[in-house]
């Protein structure tokens, strides 16, 4: 395979954009295109071979495997014109259940952090169920203060979606959009630009650490919280469905599972 690496990750970024995938999925398989294609430069293996081979080498884990593969399928697809040489078999996903965060350990992840937009947006992320890309573009237009309800434009497939305001909210979503165009941003930085999701990470992180909660979690454990209190606290799993946007309802049915392993009545003999 001829490659002029320049010009096919300049190409490769124009096709992705101009079928438009997520700026997110752009970034993250550029970034696996150049580790192949650094791969390449320093072997020698035929095409089948370099693609397992690279798959061997720089991936950890089976997701990982899968998503290095899904990029370089893709760019075989759309820059190379040609079927990828290597097929990978099914990756099993390992069977984890999501990890869930009390409401008592959420308090303390939140008062650990002194700025007050900062907590807000974390706040919202496990009240509303917001996943980090839709919080740092959720827009004051969004924000349905007389229903309590939130929109969510063009989320995850892009798909549009409506989910839940919590009433203690409400007074400092008010406090920062007062003044304010309905156009613009819910959250900005002193710079008035809009938060980056590895700024709200962040923040997250050393949220998490300050915190002193001995758990591993994420941004996104605040979603699967807020699935799995729902339930708790007698939601349908068809309503989270819709409040999450997910497309199967086979996708909800596992905070099910968490619900009922978090509250069984069955304790130790101990």
């Amino acid at each position: 395979m001829d490659i002029n690496f320049k010009q096919d990750e300049k190409q490769f970024r124009e096709e992705m954009v101009n079928r438009e995938y997520s700026p997110r999925t752009v970034h993250v398989y550029l970034k696996i295109i150049r580790k192949f294609f650094d791969f390449m430069k320093v072997t020698n293996f035929e095409p089948e071979e370099r693609v397992r081979e690279f798959l061997t080498l720089k991936s950890d884990t089976a997701m990982q495997v899968k998503i290095y593969y899904a990029a370089i399928k893709l760019f075989y697809d759309l820059v190379v014109k040609k079927t990828c040489p290597y097929e990978l078999s099914k990756v099993k996903r390992a069977k984890r259940l999501p990890g869930v965060l009390s409401n008592q350990e959420i308090t303390k992840i939140m008062l650990s952090i002194n700025n007050w937009k900062h907590r807000l947006m974390i706040g919202l992320m496990y009240a509303a169920g917001l996943r980090v890309s839709e919080v740092v573009n959720l827009k004051i237009k969004d924000l349905d203060f007389d229903t309590l309800r939130i929109y969510i434009r063009l989320g995850k497939g892009k798909k549009d979606r409506i989910t839940l305001m919590s009433e203690k909210l409400v007074d400092p979503l008010n406090k920062i959009i007062i003044g304010r165009k309905a156009g613009e941003y819910v959250f900005v930085t002193m710079n008035n630009r809009k938060y980056t999701i590895r700024t709200v990470q962040t923040i997250f992180k050393s949220a998490l650490k300050r915190s002193c909660v001995q758990k591993h979690a994420s941004c996104h454990t605040l979603r699967h919280s807020f699935a799995t209190h729902l339930l708790e606290h007698g939601a349908n799993v068809k309503s989270i469905k819709d409040f999450l946007g997910h497309r199967s309802i086979n996708t909800t049915m596992i905070y099910m599972h968490v619900a009922e392993k978090l509250s069984s009545r069955i304790k130790s003999p101990l």
